[in-house]
């Protein structure tokens, strides 16, 4: 573990009339109400305490977490999906990079069963994966400042198309706006 990261994260300033129970600023931040439903099965996540001062107003009456460890799932079908694979050294051991396209599509392996409920894709960390149970129970805790995209369109020239919401997967408004404005086919959810 690099310790300077998380000397550089033990404090936050938030402004207390906004405090969303998921935010991300180069790292994952939660709240201590969404932390139970993401560390499914418990253990599988890591998070540390930070002291979170609220600005402008009373905020709660509890500081953020960061996510330290999230667990790396290998998710992507590198045949299927369109991306560019790059093969590296880095301190004399091999490193295999990712380069997603711009409109390029992700494609899950067949048959997928991940370990737990929230995970990085280890074709390409910068990727947040959950579960549909752990997007099911964050949305019926009524957590907010997170969003479940479909990943196979998260890439696409038009964007994510489905997301799920409370009511099970509907269509992602930004996707279908900017398929109907450059005259695309709009699937049902």
């Amino acid at each position: 573990m690099r310790f300077d990261a998380f000397e550089s994260y033990p404090w936050l300033s938030i402004d207390a009339r906004y405090h969303p129970d998921f935010f991300s600023d180069g790292v994952p931040f939660v709240s201590p109400k969404l932390l139970p439903l993401l560390d499914q099965p418990a253990g599988s996540l890591q998070a540390l305490h930070t002291w979170t001062e609220w600005r402008l107003g009373e905020g709660p009456d509890w500081s953020y977490l960061w996510l330290s460890y999230i667990p790396l799932v290998p998710v992507l079908d590198l045949d299927r999906s369109e991306v560019e694979v790059q093969d590296d050294v880095e301190s004399g051991q091999p490193v295999r990079r990712l380069a997603v396209h711009p409109f390029g599509r992700l494609v899950l392996r067949d048959g997928l069963a991940p370990p737990c409920g929230l995970f990085r894709a280890a074709e390409y960390p910068s990727m947040l994966l959950a579960t549909d149970a752990v997007a099911e129970a964050v949305l019926r805790a009524g957590c907010f400042g997170i969003d479940f995209r479909e990943v196979e369109t998260v890439y696409t020239r038009y964007g994510a198309l489905r997301r799920r919401g409370l009511h099970g997967v509907e269509l992602h408004p930004h996707g279908v706006y900017a398929r109907r404005e450059n005259r695309q086919p709009v699937p049902d959810a």
